[in-house]
């Protein structure tokens, strides 16, 4: 494949040299020539959802490194060799690509300069999540290829994940009402076209006593109707946007951080002029990113302003969208012990809506509706927390028979003691990237790391 990047009309253009259908596209951080020969034991250990599929490798040094965590996204896995001089910017994008999704392998993590992605695997031999990631760490590329193809048995197998986004996260959901056809309405319409081309017509014609004019009126009835119809269903959709929205976050409430995937389904009577993609955060859309020029769909993005064009959701189409973003969240879920029940309390600023199961930091299980829980026994905590994780589309990787609709991700912790998993109507970090939508239908999954402060007695 090429990438191509114009800057101050300067057209660059690199070969990326990826085989196209034949396995996942891997990058491989080093700065040693040759590197990427060397550890292909490595690249060939990984798990994959297809083993006879052998991932690609592309080579990158240090130096060319993206600092921006969205650039990964079209990778697999990232490996990275612990020699390269990786700087805190690069180390940092790293790092939020997994907790956003992605897999990074580093080989000898503490051979790397001191920058977030060493923190994340220091200590560790293995894979381990990392918000909705994973990162892990292995031996050199050169070491036994049985210990490094032990140490990568917990990572999420290739194909099995957000990044690349699979084909489901722009699947179209229902938006309540929208083209439905009023069916009372388009009867009396009806009605009213048999009336007036009927009697009305033959009785109007008689009296003028030019019968042969009905060869001309019934067909411009005929044509009003038609427009009456049309008309009718073009205010009844509206000129503004409509939609529904799903999000999946993962809160950290002791870091103080989250990840967040949205999927949105929106109808715009009228395009918007242009989204506002805020930092960190990332918009796609699975028919602008086909490039068909006979589609309506576009993806123009003005890097310097970080403004998107507004021909990513077409005018009176029905358009999927999928965002991720990674963001510092003040807000935060709160309880108080009342009696022998949990509260949500308002001092965090979030309200739960719907289902919540909460294991508090002592191993107890709580579960409830709308900000009331009450405690359950431990086989009806981990039951409903699973249900949970399902029913946001993020499900165990253990799960190797979920169906092909599912999105993959690992969530591995939740259900540990200090962790929760709550519906919530509104969470005020997801961006609305400058669109006015009016929501018919707006869920929010949430599942959060709780610190002592978090549960007030």
């Amino acid at each position: 494949g090429e990438l191509t990047v114009v800057i101050d009309d300067v057209r660059y253009k690199e070969s990326m040299g990826f085989r196209r259908g034949r396995g996942h596209a891997v990058l491989f951080v080093s700065d040693v020539a040759g590197a990427a020969a060397t550890g292909a034991s490595v690249l060939e250990a990984l798990p994959r959802d297809d083993p006879g599929r052998a991932p690609s490798a592309h080579q990158v040094a240090s130096s060319g490194v993206p600092e921006d965590w969205r650039l990964f996204t079209s990778f697999a896995a990232v490996i990275v060799d612990g020699r390269a001089a990786l700087g805190e910017d690069a180390q940092r994008a790293l790092r939020t690509y997994a907790y956003c999704g992605g897999r990074v392998v580093v080989s000898t993590p503490r051979l790397l300069p001191a920058g977030a992605l060493k923190t994340a695997a220091a200590e560790l031999f293995g894979a381990r999540a990392l918000g909705m990631g994973q990162v892990a760490a292995i031996a050199p590329f050169d070491a036994d290829p049985a210990r490094n193809r032990e140490a990568l048995k917990g990572l999420r197998p290739l194909g099995q994940g957000l990044w690349p986004a699979p084909p489901a996260m722009f699947a179209e959901q229902p938006i309540p009402g929208l083209g439905g056809p009023p069916v009372e309405v388009f009867l009396l319409i009806i009605l009213l076209f048999a009336v007036l081309a009927g009697p009305v017509n033959l009785i109007w014609l008689r009296r003028r006593r030019q019968p042969v004019l009905s060869v001309l009126t019934i067909p411009l009835l005929g044509v009003g109707t038609t427009a009456l119809i049309l008309i009718y269903g073009i205010f009844h959709d509206g000129f503004g946007a409509r939609g529904v929205l799903r999000s999946w976050t993962v809160l950290d409430q002791v870091a103080g951080e989250s990840a967040t995937v949205s999927a949105r389904t929106l109808f715009a009577g009228l395009a918007p002029d242009a989204l506002q993609v805020e930092a960190g955060a990332l918009v796609l859309s699975g028919r602008a990113g086909l490039g068909d020029p006979e589609l309506p769909d576009r993806w123009h993005l003005d890097a310097d302003s970080s403004v998107l064009d507004g021909g990513i959701v077409p005018s009176r189409m029905i358009t999927p969208l999928l965002t991720a973003q990674f963001a510092a969240v003040d807000a935060r879920l709160m309880f108080r012990r009342a009696g022998d029940a949990l509260e949500v309390s308002p001092d965090g600023g979030l309200r739960v809506e719907g289902r919540a199961v909460v294991r508090d930091l002592n191993g107890d299980y709580w579960a409830g509706v709308d900000g009331t829980l009450s405690q359950v026994p431990a086989a009806d905590g981990e039951r409903l927390f699973a249900t949970m994780q399902r029913d946001a589309h993020l499900v165990p990787s253990a799960e190797q028979g979920a169906a092909l609709d599912r999105v993959w991700s690992v969530l591995p912790d939740w259900g540990a003691p200090g962790t929760y998993a709550a519906c919530m109507g509104a969470a005020p970090w997801v961006h609305e990237h400058g669109l006015q939508v009016d929501y018919d239908e707006r869920r929010h999954v949430v599942f959060g790391r709780l610190s002592r402060e978090d549960i007030v007695e």
